[in-house]
This record gives structure tokens, sequence and C-alpha cells, in this order.
């Protein structure tokens, strides 16, 4: 139980109360204490929630894990509060790189990561991993704006990281009018989003007035 606790502000707090005031309903155990009960909405994220437990004591995540179940953990991790364990976690994912990471699977994972993760130097992995199927999507004509928000999505980050950037001004115009019509994107102010775009239309030679006409 102090393992919980150190790690997790979530079990911290629940922990360091009476299990009666937490949840009165509780199970009692054979001691008369009640038992501290977590639910799981399916049976992936019981499996989930048990691998996030033994990380949390081990300090290591299992290495027979795929991407989307380390994608499950890191969500369960945040629900938690255990930001250590969320970083393992998301660390192991982008170095899972003997899986093959498809569009479905990715749009899969980019449903399951939580935010916190988003600040974590390894996310500009991340985001190369799915630039070449945003590239894919774009040229099938397939709905690219999942993945484009999961890799470009917040504007601030997005200009002050130069591989995010790079990878961003490789968009071609379809992806970008995409990008910029979204109501997703996050941002300090307006005036950010403009920036990002003027960054791209300087990036080649070649986008020229008319095509600046059609982003502003």
């Amino acid at each position: 139980m102090q393992v919980l606790a150190a790690v997790s502000r979530y079990f911290d707090a629940r922990l360091t109360r009476p299990l009666s005031a937490c949840d009165p309903s509780a199970p009692v155990d054979g001691q008369g204490q009640r038992v501290l009960v977590e639910y799981c909405e399916d049976e992936a994220a019981a499996r989930a929630a048990e691998a996030v437990l033994q990380c949390m004591y081990e300090e290591q995540v299992p290495s027979s894990l795929g991407m989307r179940e380390l994608a499950l953990m890191c969500r369960v991790a945040d629900k938690w509060a255990a930001a250590s364990c969320a970083d393992l976690c998301f660390v192991a994912l982008t170095q899972r790189r003997d899986e093959q990471l498809d569009r479905q699977a990715a749009l899969a994972i980019v449903g399951l990561l939580p935010e916190c993760v988003q600040s974590m130097p390894e996310y500009a992995t991340w985001v190369q991993r799915c630039h070449g199927i945003i590239l894919s999507d774009v040229a099938a004509g397939k709905d690219a704006r999942p993945l484009l928000m999961a890799a470009f999505g917040d504007v601030h980050a997005l200009l002050s990281t130069p591989t995010w950037l790079r990878l961003f001004l490789q968009l071609p115009f379809d992806a970008v009018v995409a990008w910029a019509s979204s109501d997703d994107l996050v941002v300090d102010s307006e005036n950010s989003v403009v920036v990002a775009l003027d960054c791209w239309l300087q990036g080649y030679v070649g986008r020229n007035s008319q095509v600046r006409r059609c982003l502003f």
C-alpha cells in the first residue's frame, strides 16, 4: 500500500483516508476491513490496470506488451495520477520498433493516449511515426484529421519543437488546409496559427501568393 501511495497521487488520497469514507459500499474482508475496489470498463482495461500496478511495484514495463496495451497503460496511469508510470509506459511504446504501425493501429493508439504524454521529449518520436501515415492518408483522399491533431494539434508545441515543425513543413497543401480548418487546435492565440502557416509557406520555393490566399 505504501508503494501505491508513493507513486500515485490518486491512491495516496484514497489510502490516507478511511476506506469507508471513500467508498461506503466497498466490500469487507474476513477481518472486517473494507477493501479498496477499482472498476474497469472492459477486460482489456482490467489487464492494463493490473500491468500498471505491476509497473508501480517493479518500476519497469513488461516487455511482452504491444503498443495498444502500452497506450492503455498510459491512460490508466494518468487516471491514477501516476506520472512516473505513465512516462515509463509511453517510452516503452515509442521503442516498440518491431511492431508494425498502420493507420488503424495509429488511430486506436491516438484515441487512448492521455494528454500528459504530449509534454514528453519522446512524443516527437511518436509524431515521426505518425507522419508517414498522415501523408499516405492525404494521398489516398482519407480523413487525416485525427492523426493531424494528434501530431500537430498543439500549435505552441509545434512552433517550439524543431522536430515537429520540420515534419509540419513537409505536409502537403490538403493536409495543411485540414489542419488549419480544424476546431480542435490547441492555441494560445489565433496569431500562433498564422505563424505556423507562414512558416509552412516559406518552407519551400513554389508556394505562391495563390496558395497564401487559400490559407489566409
